[in-house]
């Protein structure tokens, strides 16, 4: 669990030389961590409300479908215009939900515990997305610690894995 830890952290640690300037909007922490809590609570709390209900997690990923198109459709139609990064971004949900479906089932295989921690891997495919298909900049010595921090959470995950199966 430790090196899933390090590792996610080292994805997406900065250096000091970091081609997003420290004045951009994009860097709004408030604002930030707000968001973060309000979806961990929430995923988490989806996770945990289908394996205590003993719900067949593939008869809840349609209804979950169809409200999160509806719930994205108002955020975006409000402010967003469509363009090629939609569309990138689109890819990316696509294959976050994919991972979400893999998710729920190893949940149901190997227990909550250990399965949300192994979908958790999914940083990598989230880091390497945002670098290769969304081009997110990144300095020689963060693309290092990317390197090490998505091995850190292969080794990790599979370790977990392996103590769980014994």
């Amino acid at each position: 669990m430790i090196l899933l830890v390090i590792g996610a952290y080292l994805t997406a640690r900065q250096d000091g030389e970091s081609p997003v300037e420290a004045g951009s909007k994009m860097l709004d922490f408030p604002k930030g961590f707000r968001a973060l809590i309000s979806s961990t609570i929430g995923y988490g709390a989806y996770t945990i409300l289908i394996t205590w209900a003993g719900l067949d997690p593939l008869a809840i990923i349609l209804p979950q479908s169809i409200g999160m198109l509806i719930g994205a459709s108002l955020f975006a139609l409000r402010k967003t215009k469509v363009d090629r990064f939609v569309g990138k971004n689109t890819l990316s949900g696509l294959l976050w939900g994919i991972g979400n479906v893999c998710m729920l089932i190893t949940v149901q295989q190997v227990g909550l515990a250990v399965g949300f921690s192994l979908s958790q891997m999914g940083i990598i495919i989230s880091t390497l997305g945002g670098i290769f298909i969304l081009g997110e900049k990144k300095t020689k010595k963060e693309l290092r610690y990317v390197v090490i921090g998505c091995l850190l959470v292969i080794i990790g995950g599979v370790l977990l894995g392996y103590m769980k199966a014994t």
